[in-house]
């Protein structure tokens, strides 16, 4: 279980222009409004899936998401360590977040690139992309219960398929207050996760499910 050591997001909101003499002032509609979250990780290791992608080493994170209405883009970037040695893991992330009846769906695509790899002739880009889609509900005030399903038709470029189901508990822990009225937030999490795989187009092979 990867732990996350220290966690920071900032929420940053659209400019609006303040309104000419005698008009009234009016804010935006919600649409028409950008939400721009920015985050940073310090972990002490980037656990994917059950699997370690840093040699079991603490790992850094960075994050940015914009959302308007519903949909947002999104992108990540994560310590790796993989045998073609890439210089990091980037994840670009385009979708569609709508909260019906107090159940928050998320919808989306995500693109795994691994810049700066060092390949052989019978080496492959690790590059590839995976469907999500997961829904999370809240209850009084402080547990989330998450659900979670993704499908990639190639996984790291295998020529493999993909699927993942899991499931997801959260507790949020009495926040820490900091100088200035600031706050540091927790949480314990718990996960439990399968994944299944097709065959590889080099060797033919399967890939080994698990579930963690």
């Amino acid at each position: 279980m990867l732990l996350r050591v220290i966690s920071f997001a900032a929420v940053a909101l659209a400019t609006l222009v303040a309104p000419a003499g005698g008009e009234e002032s009016k804010a935006p509609a919600a649409s028409e409004v950008f939400d721009i979250t920015f985050g940073g990780s310090l972990m002490s290791d980037y656990i994917y899936r059950g699997i370690s992608l840093f040699a079991r080493r603490p790992a850094v994170a960075s994050s940015i998401d914009v959302q308007r209405g519903w949909f947002y883009v999104g992108g990540e970037a994560r310590s790796v360590s993989l045998p073609t040695n890439p210089a990091a893991e980037l994840a670009l992330t385009g979708g569609i977040r709508r909260t019906l009846a107090d159940i928050e769906f998320d919808l989306a695509a995500t693109y795994y690139y691994y810049p700066g790899e060092t390949l052989t002739e019978t080496d492959r880009a690790t590059d590839y992309w995976q469907a999500d889609i997961s829904a999370s509900r809240r209850f009084a005030d402080r547990f989330t219960l998450v659900g979670h399903a993704s499908y990639s038709p190639n996984v790291s470029h295998t020529g493999a398929w993909g699927s993942y189901l899991a499931g997801e508990f959260r507790i949020d822990l009495p926040k820490l207050t900091l100088p200035q009225g600031n706050e540091l937030g927790w949480l314990l999490a718990a996960e439990l996760g399968h994944a299944d795989f097709g065959n590889t187009t080099l060797g033919d092979y399967a890939l080994p499910s698990y579930t963690h």
